[in-house]
């Protein structure tokens, strides 16, 4: 590929991955949902809040995958798994997001256990793995984050994480990406359980290099093990939808999130559960 094709892939990224500020976030439901979703428990909570893992009572795995701006071959797939034991859960999971020519890998391991009854801890380490093209290299680098979830009354739920707070550089050099430093987050919000069927969260999303992000979410359960979701995202302005099925072990979930100028971003997540 010739340099300028490389730099369109290059701009291309930097519009779909820094503006929207959602890389390596994973899951449908979290998706539906605009991603207002760090005070809520779930599987996907290593993409998201940690501590959310700490309520998983049983083995379960999901994978998904994300079409973004049904641009062809951009993309972010992902895979997630959590074992819980006797003092807490591990989660694992693995994720690549972009196009062949420019994508950036994830990979991290989670541990997640309950202080008490009222408070959920989680802290992650994270590998990050960086490439442009055949031509311009690739780098990686480990970096952290971690996250609280407090019970604050019946049904309403506070959360908070950080990504990366040591602000780590990819590497101390020149070289077009190579020299900045790798994205650093901090998101706190709430959930609320208004009732058995419906579930109400919001969310402030702060990424240092970026205006901040607000967030909000909602979920209905209109019969049982069907779930339609909505949410709504500010800086850019951005539309979510989607819905979910169970059935015994297994959970399928779809959603789309539509940018005003750019279109629709369709996923899909199918999670089981060992019983």
């Amino acid at each position: 590929m010739q340099r300028g094709g490389i730099f369109f892939y290059i701009l291309l990224l930097q519009l779909i991955c820094q503006p929207l500020q959602l890389l390596a976030m994973a899951g449908c439901r979290p998706a539906a949902m605009s991603n207002a979703f760090v005070a809520m428990y779930d599987l996907w909570a290593p993409f998201h809040n940690q501590a959310g893992l700490a309520r998983i009572s049983r083995p379960a795995a999901g994978i998904y995958t994300k079409s973004h701006f049904l641009l062809p071959g951009v993309r972010t797939s992902a895979a997630v798994a959590a074992i819980p034991f006797r003092t807490g859960v591990m989660g694992f999971i693995t994720s690549q997001s972009g196009h062949p020519n420019f994508y950036e890998r994830k990979a991290g391991i989670a541990y997640a256990m309950q202080l008490g009854t009222n408070i959920s801890a989680g802290v992650q380490l994270t590998y990050l793995h960086y490439s442009i093209g055949k031509d311009m290299g690739s780098r990686g680098r480990m970096t952290g984050e971690a996250g609280l979830i407090a019970v604050v009354s019946t049904g309403l739920y506070l959360g908070a994480h950080v990504f990366n707070p040591a602000n780590a550089r990819l590497m101390p050099g020149d070289e077009l990406f190579l020299a900045e430093t790798l994205p650093s987050r901090f998101r706190t919000g709430i959930s609320w359980l208004v009732s058995e069927q419906l579930c109400l969260s919001a969310e402030f999303f702060k990424d240092l290099r970026y205006r901040p992000r607000l967030k909000a979410g909602l979920e209905y359960q209109p019969v049982d093990q069907v779930y339609i979701r909505t949410g709504l995202a500010t800086n850019p302005m951005v539309n979510s939808f989607g819905f979910g099925i169970r059935r015994n072990q297994i959970k399928i979930d779809l959603s789309t999130s539509l940018h005003a100028i750019l279109g629709h971003s369709p996923s899909l997540s199918i999670q089981y559960e060992i019983k």
